[in-house]
């Protein structure tokens, strides 16, 4: 005959539970754009190029690209870089002439 503790058994099952309650939540949050101290690089992953943007989340930043923002000038599998000149030019085309980034 097997004795089974009621009490110990519930309290697995919550610690079930609220891992599993926790995982969706965080999964869930929205990533905040990052602003950088001091000067903001010339390569920029989508969370940095978000808050260059003024953007308030990677994913806001995210749905414009494409249409106000352009692509990622690098895209390495996930890896996805945005050059400064390409944003500056997408923010104010008028301030910003040529590819810079071509003569690279």
């Amino acid at each position: 005959m097997i004795a089974i503790n009621s009490s110990a058994l519930s309290f697995s099952a919550l610690l079930i539970t609220a891992s599993f309650d926790v995982s969706v939540s965080v999964s869930a949050m929205r990533r905040s754009a990052i602003i950088p101290i001091g000067a903001w690089p010339r390569r920029m992953p989508a969370a940095i190029a978000a808050g260059y943007c003024g953007e308030s989340s990677v994913e806001a930043f995210l749905k414009r690209v494409g249409s106000e923002y352009p692509q990622p000038r690098v895209k390495e599998g996930k890896r996805q870089l945005w050059l400064r000149d390409d944003l500056d030019r997408a923010i104010a085309p008028e301030f910003v002439r040529g590819d810079l980034a071509e003569d690279l």
